[in-house]
């Protein structure tokens, strides 16, 4: 009877080193991946925690923070004012960031992490300004955010890095300021057209959101139509801040009429106020239609007088007359026109 065999312990021990040497540059890589993930999170952390201190000291006069009891508790307080986020006092080596800020070097801020090894400390303090590596701890350290030109480190002045968040300026000027690059500007201070302003050249807007500016002492702004201006819109209605001048909304009536120019003394038409209404009228005038009469002929005792048209005449003496003419026209008196509507500025 033939038995199945199994693997020998050679055979086993040789599939066991073919699999050790085959995943062992796959370990290797991992490993150094993991050591070079750690040190990425540790040097962000180090930085997050000096940036928010510095962050916390421009806002509070200069001051660090927990700066009365040396900064031991700087990060929870950074943490609880919303300075810090949600970042953890324990690194990534399982073990605690320390502060300490010291007036007696130059007014500096610390944070302190004590790695695995030694040789980890040197990685980071490699990587890290104003850092010192001693054994197996780092000491990264910053100063006062009024040692740094416009917190270059925070927002480089070169414009290679983005802001990522808001500005909050808490009411003070941004000055000499070449141009600004923008796709909408909110201006939040709103005022009122003609009231007095404090300095040329500031801009706001007024509560129907136009710009204005200050000039010579009063907000002003741009022109456009004066309220009472009268125009013309090949509309079916008048655009917005326009009203129809039918007589409401303090306007005149201009519907169906012809515009006359305001004579304002000139003697055309003498005796006129501005905005008063004036009937149609035709021009004094005559008409004369001629029309030619036969000689008459009475014979003897000729000459006798007789009535045509209600007008005496005497035969053979007048050839023509004057008679009115049959009517002719329309109900009005009218050039060639075009019907468009009339609007009226409102305020």
């Amino acid at each position: 009877m033939k038995l199945n065999k199994g693997f020998t312990l050679i055979e086993l021990l040789a599939v066991m080193l073919i699999t050790s040497i085959l995943i062992s540059p796959y370990i290797y890589q991992k490993t150094v991946e993991l050591k070079e993930e750690r040190v990425r999170i540790t040097l962000s952390e180090l930085s997050d925690i000096a940036t928010s201190a510095q962050n916390y000291a421009a806002e509070q006069s200069l001051k660090w923070p927990d700066e009365d009891n040396q900064c031991s508790s700087a990060i929870s307080l950074m943490r609880n004012d919303g300075y810090l986020g949600s970042l953890s006092d324990t690194s990534i080596y399982d073990t605690s960031y320390s502060t300490s800020c010291s007036k007696s070097t130059g007014n500096r801020f610390y944070v302190e992490v004590v790695t695995q090894t030694a040789a980890q400390a040197e990685i980071l303090a490699s990587h890290l300004s104003s850092s010192e590596a001693n054994g197996k701890s780092i000491n990264f350290s910053v100063p006062l955010p009024s040692s740094i030109p416009a917190l270059e480190h925070l927002l480089p002045r070169d414009g290679s890095r983005a802001m990522t968040g808001d500005l909050d300026l808490d009411e003070n000027n941004i000055e000499n300021v070449n141009q600004l690059s923008t796709e909408t500007v909110l201006l939040n201070s709103v005022v009122s057209k003609g009231s007095p302003c404090s300095q040329n050249g500031l801009i706001a807007r007024d509560s129907g959101g136009l710009v204005l500016s200050c000039s010579n002492g009063l907000w002003t702004g741009a022109e456009g139509s004066p309220e009472g201006m009268i125009s013309y819109f090949n509309l079916p209605l008048c655009p917005d801040g326009w009203v129809e001048t039918n007589g409401s909304n303090g306007t005149i009536d201009l519907r169906g009429e012809f515009i006359r120019v305001w004579d304002n003394g000139r003697g055309v038409d003498q005796d006129r106020e501005r905005n008063t209404f004036q009937e149609y009228q035709i021009q004094s005038h005559s008409h004369r239609q001629s029309t030619e009469l036969p000689d008459w002929d009475y014979g003897e005792g000729g000459n006798r007088p007789y009535t045509i048209g209600g007008r005496r005449t005497h035969g053979g003496f007048q050839r023509s007359i004057a008679q009115p003419t049959e009517n002719t026209g329309g109900a009005e008196t009218r050039p060639r026109n075009i019907a468009i509507l009339a609007c009226e500025k409102q305020p």
